[in-house]
């Protein structure tokens, strides 16, 4: 790129759904000079390219400092990483469900835990090595476990349909939860997402009826 000598390494995907990238190594230090991805269907996606390299550059002693401005608000987020999913529900004390159909080759890498004052978030991470895509769950009241007087609506209710939508390579599907919502994002092909966001639905329907039935259970309603 602009008289630069490059090597291309190109990364290819064994199934078709998956996004196609190629590296452009500058030859003596093999700095990714230009980073081209693809979609599945072959369509350019993504773009990055270096256009002015400068070598030992002499750079001001503050030139990476960040400068926050003074009105800035602050939050504090806690995060606990590389957890296993019985770790998850022993810290949330609630039941976890994951989506049953997951595309082929993919395992899962990390599981974070994230917590911003009452809000939880879990992430799950899933890769087959090249590509990869995250569930997340989020509940705005972690305190609360579901319950046969929690919600204010059916569990058939809030599990709506769930809605896709594409940003550049990346697919996002959210899914309406009875205590919060599910979101799948990754590079992966939005049908084989929409697959999993109806595999998540269903398991999530299950637990959630398990559960109230089980809080029914052990407090039910008093009759007038």
């Amino acid at each position: 790129t602009d008289g630069v000598q490059c090597r291309i390494v190109s990364f290819i995907p064994r199934l078709g759904d998956r996004p196609r990238r190629e590296w452009w190594l500058e030859e003596r230090w093999n700095v990714p000079i230009r980073v081209n991805v693809s979609s599945s269907d072959g369509r350019p996606a993504y773009m990055k390219q270096l256009r002015e390299i400068h070598w030992d550059a002499d750079l001001e002693p503050d030139t990476f400092r960040l400068r926050v401005p003074k009105d800035t608000r602050v939050y504090e987020i806690r995060e606990q990483e590389n957890l296993t999913i019985e770790e998850v529900r022993r810290l949330l004390k609630r039941p976890v469900v994951l989506p049953s159909a997951i595309p082929i080759g993919y395992r899962p890498y990390d599981i974070v835990l994230r917590s911003e004052g009452s809000r939880q978030c879990l992430q799950i991470i899933y890769t087959d090595g090249l590509s990869s895509f995250s569930c997340f769950r989020e509940w705005p009241n972690p305190g609360m476990a579901a319950s046969h007087t929690a919600p204010q609506f059916t569990a058939d209710e809030a599990l709506s349909v769930p809605s896709c939508r594409q940003h550049g390579l990346m697919n996002v599907v959210t899914l309406p939860c009875p205590d919060g919502r599910a979101i799948i994002v990754g590079d992966v092909h939005k049908d084989r997402l929409m697959e999993m966001a109806e595999s998540f639905r269903a398991t999530i329907r299950e637990s959630f009826s398990k559960t109230l039935g089980e809080a029914f259970h052990e407090n039910p309603p008093t009759t007038p």
